[in-house]
Parts: structure tokens; sequence; C-alpha cells
């Protein structure tokens, strides 16, 4: 341990003490599933799979989940005695309660003229610690800047990434080409408003530092506060890139039957209304697609302001050349048919639908999911239900170098998202990648995917296993393969960063 950055220790011992302070079961959960994921640790019985179910949850803890914060305060409030061991969680929640309803500054424009580019990227997570699509886009777009003559400097939030458990020996690291700087304190300080307080502050230190002329934050609105209260006290604008939408991810974690009545709850909307507000306040918005992009001009956004900038590749996957055998036998793979995809294992990416598909399959089919989630343990389980749990292969998060090996691995990449508010409007990033390399796409009929696909895959309603085993047929019979390598040049990372450079030139020009 003595080989690690000593404020990493610090300032992960002290995140975990206040966590478990604030919500015990949950910080467990996540220990437990940290702990899963590292073979090298055993997961102790101590951990065990009773421990996250909610029944045994107050009242008051219950009304928050379910997105009525105020009255789950209240009552802990009138009857502080009853609910001493919520006491951390009610200050945790009062102060959430006021980020969501804080205001942002406003920026005076009139100062924003500058003949140099230099952004400052301020991202929730980053590789190595975080391998997701939000990362991965993140990199991908940071590297292609670079690459592409943009001055780019990458700092990642407060406490990252020793609040997820990470420790690390420098303040800053390189990956390829790109920079990452921590914001990490020696101690972890429970009160929100310090924690962003401490951020502005050390933004402010490297703007003035690098000369740095746009500022560039992603979702959701607490990097917008940040990221805004910075702009405006050093002039300089900022741009908001809408990625997902938490309001909708967190809707979207809620059971079918209770939907309704959670888009009503307090939560839902206050979080929805600090989103709207980040958008109104950044000076320019990015949206990943067209259907997200008319979906934010509805709820009032300005076209004007909305750029539309998709996930994209590497052109070097572009009608890339490999051995599809030995690649399976690399990769240790049973022959037979191949069906799967590359994802953050959660409940929304619908998978659960594509193991169900494996009883009306062939024999000699197989799912392989690469990756990992919250959904894992529950996908493990179903297939041993199922009596199929042979035909399933989960290897786990993997190295992103050898990422592309798994895609050129399948016969068919699948994408069976659930349908919800969420699922309509962000387009996933995997996709593009299989249609470059020559691998048929199968997918949940949902707007944002028939866009990122641009209409070449096949397509079956949400949910339905029988649709998705007809598009799983079809597939097969038909890779469009030119198709899928025609749309795929289209959506590189270098013709994003392209994009990005004029909205940035736009934003500075007198």
């Amino acid at each position: 341990m003595s080989t690690y950055n000593f404020g990493s220790v610090t300032a992960l011992v002290s995140a975990s003490f206040f966590m478990f302070l604030e919500d015990p079961r949950k910080f467990l959960k996540n220990v437990k599933l940290r702990l899963a994921r590292d073979q090298k640790f055993p997961v102790p019985k101590f951990f065990s799979s009773a421990m996250p179910v909610r029944h045994g949850e107050s009242i008051p803890r219950q009304l928050v989940r379910n997105g009525d914060i105020s009255s789950g305060l209240e009552l802990i409030h009138l009857n502080r005695i009853k609910y001493l061991p919520d006491t951390f969680f009610y200050l945790a929640w009062k102060q959430q309660l006021g980020i969501l309803e804080s205001e942002l500054p406003a920026v005076d424009s009139k100062w924003f003229h500058s003949k140099e580019i230099t952004v400052l990227h301020f991202l929730t997570n980053s590789l190595p610690f975080t391998t997701s699509g939000y990362s991965l886009r993140s990199h991908s777009i940071l590297s292609a800047q670079i690459e592409l003559g943009i001055q780019t400097e990458a700092v990642t939030r407060y406490g990252y990434p020793a609040d997820i458990g990470k420790l690390f020996r420098k303040n800053s690291q390189t990956i390829n080409n790109v920079r990452y700087t921590r914001i990490v304190p020696w101690i972890w300080n429970p009160r929100i408003e310090s924690r962003i307080h401490y951020t502005v502050e050390e933004l402010k230190r490297i703007v003035k530092l690098k000369e740095i002329s746009i500022l560039h934050t992603t979702t959701g609105g607490f990097n917008a506060l940040i990221v805004a209260r910075v702009a405006s006290q050093k002039g300089v604008p900022w741009i908001y890139e809408v990625r997902g939408a938490p309001e909708s991810t967190w809707l979207s974690k809620i059971s079918m039957k209770n939907q309704a009545m959670a888009m009503k709850s307090e939560f839902f909307l206050k979080s929805q209304y600090a989103e709207l507000r980040a958008m109104q306040a950044a000076d320019a918005v990015v949206v990943l697609s067209e259907t997200h992009k008319a979906e934010l001009e509805s709820r009032g956004v300005s076209s004007a302001k909305i750029t539309v900038i998709p996930n994209g590749i590497d052109e070097e996957y572009i009608n890339r050349e490999f051995d599809q055998q030995s690649i399976r036998t690399e990769l240790d793979l049973p022959p037979g048919r191949l069906i799967g995809s590359v994802s953050s294992l959660v409940g929304y990416e619908g998978f659960e639908y594509l193991i169900r598909a494996l009883l009306n399959l062939s024999s000699d089919t197989y799912v392989v999911l690469v990756g990992d989630g919250e959904e894992r343990s529950r996908l493990i389980q179903l297939a041993e239900e199922l009596g199929v749990s042979e035909r399933v292969i989960l290897p786990g998060l993997v190295d992103r170098r050898h990422a592309w090996k798994w895609y050129a691995a399948l016969d068919v990449f699948v994408i069976p998202r659930i349908d919800s508010d969420v699922t309509r409007k962000i387009t996933p990033i995997k996709g593009v990648l299989a249609q470059a390399l020559g691998i048929p796409v199968v997918g949940s009929d949902l707007p944002a995917i028939r866009e990122v696909t641009g209409n070449l895959g096949y397509y079956f309603a949400p949910g339905k296993v029988d649709e998705l085993v007809k598009a799983l047929e079809l597939a097969g019979k038909n890779s469009r393969r030119s198709e899928n390598l025609n749309w795929a040049k289209q959506r590189t990372w270098r013709k994003n960063a392209e994009a990005y450079k004029v909205l940035y030139e736009n934003l500075l020009s007198p």
C-alpha cells in the first residue's frame, strides 16, 4: 500500500466511513459487488445475499427511495429519536434536495472572445478505473481532439476514484495521449456544498494555469452546477453534453406498474427540471442523437443551442480484416453460433430477454455478454433457473484494447434494451463498432437504436422474445455488411472531433 498516493488512502477510508453512516445497506451492497468483481478476493460470508433487501428499511427511507424526498425527511425530522439511525441519511438527502433546487449563475458572454481554443473537460469518471460507455466516449473524444490539435485538459469529479474504492499513485495519469487530473482531498467532506466549493476552486486554479477558454462537462446537473459557477467567475463559456437523463435512469429501476406514479414524484420532477435549467443556462448543448434533440426542443431548449454529435468508433476498425475462428480460439469460446453484446450489465439493457431466447434457439447457440454491472448475478441466476447456464458466457470486464475481438467473435451483436424513457432517447455506444466489423446488429425497435444503427439492423418489439428470435434468424441470413460498413465510416471519432472544433470556434467567435 505504500506505493499508493497516501491521500488516496485517507480519502478512501474517510469516504467509506461517511457513506456507511449515510446508507449502510447501499454501502455494503457496493462493497459486495466490488469484491465479487475482483477475483483476488472472495466475497466474505458477512456480505450475504440478503444484505441489499429493502424490506427492513425505515418508512422515511422507503419514501425517499420512491421519490417523495420531502415527506421522508419531514418524518425523520418530526421523529428524531425513533429514526435516530437515519440521521446521516437525513442530512445527506436534505443537502441533495438543496442541490436539485439550486439556480445556476449566468455568464457574461462579452468576455468570451478568444483566438486560442483550450478546453477543460470536467468528467464524472474515466479510464482506467471505470470502463463504461461514458468513460470510453470521453476518452475517445479527448484523444481525437488532441490528435486534431485542440488543447485539452481532463479533470474528474471530487473524490474519484477513491470514492469507488480505487487507490491510485499520482494525482494525474496519462492514458495513451490523454492526461487525467484527479481532485481528491485528504479527507472526504460529507457536506455537498463544501465538496462543490473545493472542486470549483481547483477548477479555477486549472483554468488560470492552463489559460482555459472553454469549459465542457457532461450529465448530470451536479456537474453543470460546478462548471456554471467556474464559468461565471472566470468569464468563459461552457458546454453541457447531455449523455443521459438522470431522472429517466432512476425511473428505469422502478417496476413498470409503479412508473406512472414515479414520474409524478418529487425526485423525478425536480431532477428533470434541474437538467432543463442546466441546458438553458449552458452556452451550448451537445446531444448524441436527433431523437434526443427533438425531445429537448419540445421541452423548451433552443434548437440553435443544440449540436448533435453521435457516438463513434476509431477509424482503424472500419473494414478491419480478422480471422473469426482464430479469435474464438484465442478467447476460448465454444464452437457454434455466438450472439451477444459488450456492455454494462444493467437492467434497462434487457439482457434477460436474450437469455430467455435461448429456449427457442438451437442447442449450439450461446449468449456472450461481456462486461459487468449490478445485473450480472441476476442474469447468472436466470440462466440457472432456465437450465441454460452452460450456454451463457459472462467473461466480465476485459482489456479495452482487445474488446474489439469480442465483437468480432460474435455472429450477431444484440442490443435488447427495454422500452423506457431513457432508452427511447439515449443512444448506446456499442452498435457502431459491430457494424464497422461487419457483424449484423439486432436491436429493440426504439427510436434511439434505429438512429444509432442507421436503420440497418434487425428490430423487434422490446421485451418480445418470440420477435427477438425471428430477428436473430433474419440477421443470420443477411449481415448487410456493405451497408453497415458505409454507415460506420460516417461515425468516427475523428469526424466528431472536427464537429467539436467547429462548435468551440463558434462559441469564441466575435
